[in-house]
């Protein structure tokens, strides 16, 4: 669906180049078993738990459940480094590393309370357990997002500590996803360690499909904080959503629900995995999401969202695997953006000098203003762990964003009333694609040491078109490209039995931007590249189970099509104002800190102080073309406490201190008629100096209870005047937002359960405001799953 015959070529090719320069039989290394027991505290066997087994390199990974008397075995796999975690309903997840060469035993006992340990491979694209990584992480589990219902990934991610999730208006509105006092196209996701892209973005990152993003087929959420450009590219600068799929394992399992509520909105959910021994294994995700009268009670919200993923081994050491993810908007009603507002009788005389700000009158319902919007993402390798010292990858995956707005000349009373006139601007249409091609390859240098290098090929077009019979302009879709071909480099080496971790990656990316049909004098001309290195280390303290870390590294973010050649189309013809030659956008990033396990293993506590400065970046001039110039300065410092202290008893804290700073290129009327001079540093728009989270789950016999909470203090943000588009400086209060939910599981057998569950957000009925934008008040939701 994603790729032409020219680039199958391309993958091909690579592939061939790997066994060119590696050749190898399909036999080189020694094979033995791995089998084990998995029990309770009391001794008593844990049936049909789901264990897991990754190689170091990343390469291999099987999955089986444990039979009746507790027991699994992976009968034939390489010698070397592993780590098999083991998973269950109401027990603690858990991890071991194991190293064998003919045969091992794995066993473990299982807890009812205290903080899970997993597997993570965000930080260094290698599998580590949560003890072993050297950066900020949160990991989100299956089940603790069960528990919150969530549906969507920005509502679940609304906890985590370090990122500022905003939505203007509800279900479906636009979405942005901030790290660490940084900017939207700072924040990097990927489906199951690989990037998306919305190559139709007007920074070139997925921010703009955020909102389309359900999480209905998920594992668990890896959320990186800090950059990581020398593994992920482009745009990993404040950090990375790592989304990974669901894999199965034994029988068929999954559930069905539905439910409804305020705004008029139902939804439709159905999950349902499986695996046949460790040969087979699938996960498909499907829900509809419907919502008929929105915050106002005209904004209609349509969704249907699918994802699907499927892995076949051939050997234990050979296997190919692939996901497809697909989102589908096929109506959002979007309303008038908020406007700054005057006295009564001279409403925009701020404009000219001759009034001052008094208010802004909020988002309106726009009758003829639709948005419809997809993107289908899908990813396939083709992995083989050789020996215990080589493995390597090759993989495709590409993203496809489409969006599609019209707007009407009818428009809300009120602004009638204000004499403006909405600008009829009937098609807009965006189109994005984007492929990448990687090999890779892992060396086990010696028992602690992994070297892992890559090759990538990425290559993006952007279609754009734009028509208005109001101004008598015809849509001409243009369409323009650019390639781009990086290798990188990542080390990571442990010592003294793996407590201490070092880390080391780098990654030089070449751009092409020969682009014949829009700008042909670029034939020839060279592109300016992007070079990024960083390290880590950390150190754990076994007897206090204390861990050190710290991490410094620089990153970038690749321009994207539309700075590079967007342009505005007149009555007499386009005007182009991207810059083909621009620069990549550059950036400086230190952090550090300190983990702490406490109480046994029932708490764990995490402090990171970090600072990033934008040393370069992107901005729009006020002739509204691309430039590179100064950018800004984030730090402050995040904390989290995760703890279970007791059966059925989670908790989750987490408060983040941030002062971001940037230097604008332009001056900007503030809302008390003041004026922010340019070229001298400000608070950085959009982000709040304090946000604090709280979730606590509690589980007892049928019942669960749950209860989130998150709290930002002011922060502030430009309105624009839809009369000469001035921008007014606002700083708008923050807000405290609490949900609570309840749930009870009637047994139906010893495979089914129904599940009746109950959930308020904004239980507290706040009135609040995101960027000017209203955001609704109480919302009641109720539904039914059945689970088998």
């Amino acid at each position: 669906m994603f790729v032409s015959p020219r680039r199958t070529c391309f993958t091909f090719v690579l592939f061939i180049v790997s066994f060119i320069f590696f050749p190898h039989p399909f036999l080189w290394a020694q094979t033995g078993g791995l089998s084990g027991q998995v029990k309770d505290s009391s001794g008593a066997p844990v049936a049909g738990a789901a264990v897991g087994l990754t190689s170091r390199s990343g390469q291999t990974k099987l999955q089986t459940v444990t039979g009746a008397d507790g027991s699994y075995s992976f009968p034939a796999v390489t010698e070397g480094e592993y780590l098999v975690n083991v998973a269950a309903a109401n027990f603690r997840a858990a991890v071991q590393n194991v190293s064998f060469k003919e045969t091992a035993t794995c066993n473990f006992e299982l807890s009812i309370s205290g903080v899970s340990e997993e597997i993570v491979v965000t930080a260094t694209g290698t599998p580590l357990t949560t003890v072993e990584h050297a950066r900020a992480l949160t990991v989100l589990d299956r089940q603790e997002i069960d528990q919150r219902n969530e549906s969507s990934l920005a509502d679940t991610l609304r906890t985590v500590p370090g990122l500022r999730v905003n939505q203007r208006g509800g279900p479906g509105a636009f979405t942005t996803l901030r790290f660490r006092g940084l900017r939207t196209a700072d924040t990097s996701i990927l489906i199951d360690g690989l990037r998306i892209r919305d190559a139709s973005g007007f920074r070139g990152d997925f921010n703009s499909s955020v909102s389309d993003f359900f999480v209905n087929n998920v594992d668990r959420i890896e959320v990186l904080r800090g950059s990581a450009g020398p593994l992920y590219g482009t745009a990993a600068t404040g950090g990375v959503i790592n989304v990974v799929s669901q894999t199965g394992a034994g029988g068929v399992h999954g559930n069905a629900s539905f439910e409804g509520g305020t705004l008029a909105q139902f939804r439709e959910r159905f999950t349902v995995a499986g695996g046949l021994k460790e040969k087979l294994s699938y996960s498909l995700g499907f829900s509809r999401t419907d919502v008929n009268q929105g915050v106002d009670g005209h904004d209609v919200f349509r969704n249907t969202a699918v994802t699907t993923r499927l892995a076949y081994n051939f050997t234990p050491d050979i296997s190919i695997s692939g996901n497809f993810s697909s989102s589908d908007t096929p109506r959002l009603d979007t309303n008038s953006s908020p406007i700054p507002l005057g006295p009564t009788g001279n409403p925009f005389g701020y404009e000219s000098g001759k009034g001052p700000v008094t208010t802004f009158l909020s988002d309106l319902d726009d009758p003829d203003a639709r948005r419809t919007s997809s993107f289908l993402a899908g990813w396939a390798a083709f992995k083989q762990r050789v020996n215990s010292i080589w493995s390597y990858s090759v993989s495709y995956q590409g993203t496809s964003a489409k969006r599609n707005f019209r707007n009407g000349p009818r428009q809300n009373p009120v602004l009638d009333g204000l004499g403006l006139f909405d600008f009829p601007f009937e098609t807009s249409r965006f189109d994005g694609l984007d492929n990448v091609i990687e090999t890779r390859h892992a060396f086990q240098l010696g028992r602690n040491n992994l070297l892992t290098a890559g090759l990538e090929h990425e290559r993006e077009s952007f279609t754009q078109e734009f028509a208005s019979a109001a101004f008598g302009i015809v849509g001409a879709p243009t369409t323009d490209r650019q390639n781009s071909t990086a290798f990188f480099l990542n080390d990571q080496a442990s010592f003294l039995d793996r407590r201490l971790q070092f880390g080391v990656g780098f990654r030089a990316q070449y751009f092409n931007v020969d682009n014949p049909q829009s700008v042909p004098e670029l034939k020839g001309l060279k592109t300016p590249s992007a070079y990024t290195g960083d390290g880590s280390v950390s150190y754990y303290f076994a007897r206090s189970q204390t861990k050190i870390r710290a991490h410094v590294g620089n990153s970038f973010r690749a321009p994207s099509l539309s700075e590079r050649f967007s342009s505005i189309v007149t009555q007499n013809g386009p005007l182009r104002i991207g810059n083909p030659q621009i620069r990549p956008e550059r950036a400086l990033s230190v952090d550090g800190g300190i983990d702490q396990t406490l109480a046994g293993g029932k708490v764990r506590l995490s402090g990171t102080y970090f600072y990033t400065r934008l040393q370069e970046v992107i901005v729009s001039t006020a002739f509204l073309k691309e430039v590179n110039a100064r950018g800004g300065l984030a730090r402050g410092a995040e904390f989290e406490a995760v703890a279970s202290p007791c059966r059925g008893l989670d908790f989750r804290l987490g408060y983040t201190y941030t002062r971001s700073d940037f230097i604008p290129t332009a001056a900007t009327l503030r809302s008390d008629t003041t004026i922010a001079p340019a070229n001298v540093s400000r608070r950085q728009q959009g982000i709040p100096d304090h946000q604090v989270s709280v979730g606590v789950n509690y589980a007892v016999s049928r019942w669960n209870f749950n209860f989130d909470f998150t709290g930002i203090s002011n922060y502030d943000e430009v309105v624009f005047s839809p009369n000469t588009f001035t921008p007014v400086l606002f700083t708008f209060t923050g807000y405290k937002k609490a949900d609570i939910g309840a749930s009870y599981t009637l047994p139906l057998s010893d495979r089914m359960s129904l599940r009746f569950y109950t959930k308020v957000d904004n239980v507290f009925h706040q009135r609040y405001f995101e960027d000017g934008f209203r955001t609704p008040r109480a919302v009641g939701l109720g539904g039914v799953k059945l689970q088998f």
